[in-house]
């Protein structure tokens, strides 16, 4: 459901993935993950150092602790990229190339640990897409901006 008219929209291999939209990082890991309560702790303590990442209110989760990386969009910018690390701990990675919230060039590419992320903005109507292929060879893409996600169109 899009909320104060921003949404978002999630798929992997170009299925609609409704549980990565309007979602919080932990939400998406409690749905994907057996060891949730093992990341709790930990995930607290991280959480602290690093603004509650974990637990912020995204339009758009693209990714998952099996693809190794999280890209978290929130109205036409990247807010926030999550990488694990190889015993499938959560990682913060700073901003790609020092953007802030409210810049990021109009596209490119960026990695995010093994992975290249690519990405577009658009400002008719604002919004940004990015896309990237995992290890285990599936393709995500999400999108978040104005205007758009469930309760605007159908999806999926």
């Amino acid at each position: 459901m899009a909320y104060s008219n921003w949404g978002g929209f999630v798929y992997c291999n170009d299925h609609a993935l409704h549980d990565h939209c309007d979602a919080t990082p932990r939400q998406v890991l409690g749905l994907q993950s057996d060891y949730i309560h093992y990341l709790q702790h930990y995930v607290e303590k991280r959480d602290k150092e690093n603004g509650d990442l974990l637990a912020q209110m995204y339009h758009a989760v693209v990714g998952d602790e099996k693809a190794g990386v999280l890209v978290c969009l929130r109205k036409s910018y990247i807010s926030a990229v999550i990488l694990f690390d190889s015993n499938g701990q959560p990682d913060f990675a700073p901003h790609p190339r020092g953007w802030t919230e409210d810049y990021v060039p109009d596209s490119g590419t960026f990695q995010a640990g093994d992975i290249t992320v690519e990405y577009n903005t658009d400002d008719a109507p604002e919004r940004i897409e990015v896309s990237f292929t995992d290890a285990m060879g599936r393709q995500w893409r999400g999108t978040s901006g104005y205007c758009m996600g469930e309760g605007f169109e159908d999806w999926g």
